[in-house]
């Protein structure tokens, strides 16, 4: 998969200083058994957290490569749950930045006739920045509209261990997107936002505000 979109947001909080990025993915999955599947995959994208004078000098790093692999068991047609673990790293950045982080994730999905919802958990023994044991729980939704349209939303709670050494309190995230889909093209127009004020954003960071984001992505 490649793809562009004009703000890189990982939980709401913009990870290019709300510019564009570049991304892409190179994905693997196989079936081992009867409704249990098994993937691995790899994805980057463009990074850009400021100006490195605000860490000391220290290197920041332009590009996260992020590596990740799960298993996935289909309990009936209409519901699955799974298990994944994700390495997300920052290669360029100073390692003593602790940037570098790892996260085990446990998720479920269930279809009511033509709402398809979401469930998703992730713990990170050592969160991004080095800010300790953190969790994430979020839900989620897509509904297929006619030609071929659809739309999409959730909300995410991200409670994160040290949050001094984060630099924002633990917050709330969610979204709402139109999506399209033409001649293999997936486009979304997409509205998110925290309950993250300016001042509580890494000190007085507009990163964390409401935006919209458009973004076009192709599989291959």
């Amino acid at each position: 998969t490649v793809g562009f979109t004009t703000n890189y947001l990982f939980r709401g909080i913009s990870q290019t200083d709300n510019e564009v990025a570049i991304q892409g993915s190179l994905d693997y999955s196989v079936d081992v058994a009867e409704n249990l599947g098994l993937y691995a995959g790899v994805w980057g994208s463009n990074i850009d957290f400021g100006d490195e004078a605000d860490f000391g000098g220290a290197s920041l790093g332009t590009i996260e490569i992020d590596l990740y692999g799960g298993a996935s068991y289909a309990i009936s047609d209409i519901a699955s749950i799974g298990g994944s673990i994700a390495y997300y790293a920052n290669p360029g950045a100073s390692s003593s930045l602790e940037f570098d982080n790892i996260e085990f994730g446990l998720d479920g999905s269930y279809d009511f006739d033509a709402v398809s919802t979401t469930l998703n958990f992730a713990y990170s023994p050592d969160f991004f920045g080095g800010s300790g044991d953190s969790f994430y729980v979020a839900g989620g939704f897509d509904v297929p509209l006619p030609q071929n349209f659809s739309i999409s939303g959730g909300l995410g709670f991200q409670a994160i261990g040290e949050n001094d050494t984060f630099g924002t309190p633990d917050y709330l995230e969610w979204n709402f997107g139109l999506n399209y889909e033409i001649a293999g093209f997936d486009l979304q127009a997409q509205y998110a936002d925290t309950d993250l004020s300016e001042s509580e954003c890494f000190g007085g960071s507009n990163l964390c505000q409401s935006r919209v984001v458009f973004s076009i992505s192709r599989s291959f």
